[in-house]
C-alpha cells in the first residue's frame, strides 16, 4: 500500500530451480511409466518377429529307461498319455501363446503339477526361439488299486495317477479291496494331488517294495488289503491263484507276530524247497514262528508232489505239526 513499507523477501532462484527440477523428474518418471505400458505390446511383437518363432513349441522332457535288448533309451510313458500331456500344456499356453511373459509359463507349470504325472510342480522355462521346456521329477507307477470294478494306477508314494484299466489288463501288481475310494476334489473330479486315503494302500505298497526285491518276486501277483482296516492283516496274492497271509504292516508288525525279516525268511525257505512260496497250498500263514498251511481236501490234492519233490524228509512232519496250531481255512 501507498505510504507503507512492505518488506518482501528477495526472490530465491535456488528454490525455484530445485522445485522445477523435482517437478521435471516426476513428469519424466510418469512419462517413462506410460511409455512402458503403452509400448510393451509393440515391443513384444517386435521380439516375436526377430525370434521368428511364436511362443508355442513345447518340449516335455519325458522320463526314460534303457532297453536291455538294444541299449536304446525309451520312455515308459504310454503314447496316449504323452499326447494328452502335450495337449494340456498347449491349452495352458494357447490362451496367451504369442506373448513373452511369465503368466503362460506359470499356467503350464500348474497344469503339469495337477496332471498326476509329476511329484511336484515341474520347472518350465522359455528358451531361445520361443520353445517352452518342461522338466521335472516324474511319479513312478507302482501298482494298480482294484476297487469298484476298475484298476487305478498308483505311484510308489501312494498318489493316484491318471490311468485306469479293466481288471487284469495290465502287468502291474494289484492292491485289492482298499477300504476307501480314490480321492476326489470339490468338483468330484479325481484329485491327483492327494495320496490315497487310509493306511491300507500305503501298507500294501510298503509290502510290495519288499517282496518285489526278492528272488521269488515273479510269483507275486499283488496284495489283498481287504481286511487291513478291520484286522490289520495283509494277504499276499500269488500268480498261482493262492494266498499267503502276511499279517501286519512291514514297518509295524502286529502284536504277537514274528518280525518282517522272519516272514521273508519263511517265504525264502518255501521257495528254496518247493520252488513256490505257497508250497502248493491254497492258503498258508507266514506270520507265526512255525509255518502254517491249509490242509483242506483241496490242498491235499494239490500239494503232495510239491511236498515230496526235492524236499527234506522231515518236511511233511513239520507241516503236520504246524497245522495242529491253526484252524483249517474254509
Amino acid at each position: 500500500m501507498a505510504g507503507k513499507d512492505v518488506n518482501l523477501a528477495p526472490f530465491s532462484w535456488r528454490v525455484f530451480f530445485t522445485a522445477l527440477a523435482s517437478f521435471s523428474l516426476v513428469v519424466l518418471l510418469l512419462g517413462l511409466l506410460v511409455g512402458l505400458v503403452v509400448g510393451m505390446r509393440p515391443l513384444e511383437e517386435r521380439v516375436e518377429r526377430i525370434a521368428g518363432v511364436r511362443a508355442g513349441t513345447i518340449d516335455i522332457r519325458w522320463p526314460v529307461i534303457s532297453s536291455e535288448e538294444t541299449g536304446e533309451t525309451l520312455t515308459w510313458v504310454p503314447e496316449k498319455e504323452r499326447v494328452m500331456l502335450l495337449a494340456i500344456a498347449e491349452e495352458a499356453l494357447a490362451r496367451d501363446a504369442g506373448r513373452f511373459t511369465g503368466a503362460p509359463i506359470e499356467r503350464v507349470g500348474q497344469a503339469m503339477a495337477t496332471s498326476g504325472w509329476f511329484q511336484k510342480t515341474p520347472t518350465v522355462r522359455r528358451e531361445v526361439g520361443g520353445r517352452v521346456v518342461v522338466d521335472g521329477a516324474w511319479r513312478v507307477p507302482a501298482a494298480v488299486v482294484r476297487r469298484d470294478g476298475v484298476d487305478q494306477l498308483v505311484s510308489w508314494e501312494g498318489f493316484p495317477m491318471p490311468l485306469t484299466a479293466a481288471i487284469d489288463s495290465t502287468l502291474f501288481p494289484v492292491i485289492a479291496g482298499p477300504a476307501l475310494p480314490a480321492p476326489m476334489n470339490a468338483d468330484r473330479a479325481p484329485d491327483y494331488a492327494t495320496a490315497w486315503p487310509g493306511e491300507d494302500v500305503a501298507a500294501s505298497l510298503e509290502l510290495l517294495q519288499v517282496l518285489l526285491r526278492q528272488p521269488f518276486a515273479g510269483q507275486i501277483k499283488g496284495v489283498d488289503a481287504g481286511t487291513y482296516a478291520a484286522e490289520r492283516t495283509l494277504v499276499i496274492l500269488t500268480t498261482h491263484g493262492t494266498r499267503v497271509v502276511w499279517g501286519g504292516r512291514v514297518s509295524k508288525p502286529a502284536l504277537g507276530e514274528v518280525t518282517s525279516a522272519q516272514k521273508i525268511a519263511h517265504l525264502q525257505t518255501l521257495f528254496d524247497r518247493h520252488k513256490r512260496i505257497d508250497a502248493g497250498y491254497p492258503v498258508i500263514y507266514v506270520n507265526n514262528t512255525k509255518l502254517q498251511f491249509d490242509v483242506s481236501a483241496t490242498a491235499q490234492a494239490i500239494a503232495p508232489d510239491l511236498l515230496t519233490d526235492g524236499a527234506p524228509a522231515e518236511t511233511d512232519a513239520a507241516v503236520a505239526q504246524a497245522d495242529e496250531t491253526k484252524p483249517r481255512a474254509r
